[in-house]
């Protein structure tokens, strides 16, 4: 019974450790995204110089 609730333990660790690299993953690849699509906005706002959809 000892055993079970230690592995238990070690996979409910485990999966809370896999599933927050994965979070933090995720918000920084949408961070990327956000920037890049920012500096494309600008980019095409010096280019054409008028108002980027959205004020940044």
């Amino acid at each position: 019974m000892y055993v079970l609730i230690v592995l238990l333990g070690c996979y409910f660790v485990l999966a809370l450790l896999t599933h927050f690299v994965v979070l933090t993953h995720m918000c920084a690849l949408y961070f990327e995204f956000a920037l890049n699509f920012r500096q494309s906005a600008l980019q095409q706002y010096t280019v054409n110089k008028k108002e980027p959809f959205g004020s940044f």
